[in-house]
């Protein structure tokens, strides 16, 4: 029966698998230090670079606003954590789905700048299309509607079989064009290398800075 409720091949395995991902991202900003570090800002500083002018200006103010009051990491783990407890419950499905989807793409575009796609780079190697991506494409598929699931999750979506099949092999073209480009220009070069510790150490969790060390 266990594993009928969590079957990463139902609708309600899947949400509720989605749910424990939006927990965990919330329990990570609880990370003793996070909300006391100051490099947080070269963090949004580097987010915010190649984006387009009115983007970056809201990341930049978004970084501000987390420096100057590091107690809104907790609250940014709130939200987190209410949005996965009720997708995991199963609680006023639409009406979380739809935050979850909204609550994704604003961390995509101001956590993580597009992944860097705007700023020329991005790479599958740095995490293109970006979690916070997928969470909002999963939270559309799983959108309640009138089908019957007889068939697959995908058939019973709004999209349908076809349009979550079209989904995903956008994202993965998509992803297969922004590596071949970055092959040929600086952002995996040796010279300018996006793949560097430093630059990921900043916004990582503090129990990983043996990875970054040496």
């Amino acid at each position: 029966m266990a594993w009928r409720l969590w079957a990463l091949g139902t609708k309600t395995g899947i949400r509720r698998t989605l749910g424990v991902f939006w927990i965990i991202d919330g329990l990570l900003k609880f990370q003793p230090g996070l909300a006391n570090r100051g490099q947080e800002a070269y963090s949004f500083a580097m987010t915010a670079m190649g984006t387009p002018v009115p983007v970056a200006r809201a990341i930049l103010q978004v970084g501000r606003l987390l420096v100057a009051h590091p107690g809104l990491w907790w609250g940014l783990g709130v939200v987190e954590l209410l949005i996965g407890i009720a997708l995991v419950a199963g609680r006023a499905s639409r009406m979380v789905l739809a935050v979850s989807a909204l609550w994704a793409l604003c961390i995509w575009v101001l956590g993580e700048g597009f992944e860097g796609l705007s700023a020329g780079s991005a790479s599958i190697l740095t995490g293109f299309p970006g979690a916070a991506l997928l969470y909002a494409v999963l939270a559309v598929l799983l959108w309640p509607t009138a089908r019957a699931e007889a068939g697959s999750v995908a058939a019973a979506g709004p999209l349908g079989r076809a349009g979550a099949k079209g989904v995903w092999a956008l994202l993965w073209l998509s992803a297969a064009v922004v590596q071949l480009r970055s092959q040929g220009g600086p952002a995996l070069s040796t010279a300018h290398c996006s793949w560097r510790p430093e630059r990921n150490r900043p916004s990582s969790p503090a129990w990983t800075e043996p990875c970054w060390a040496g």
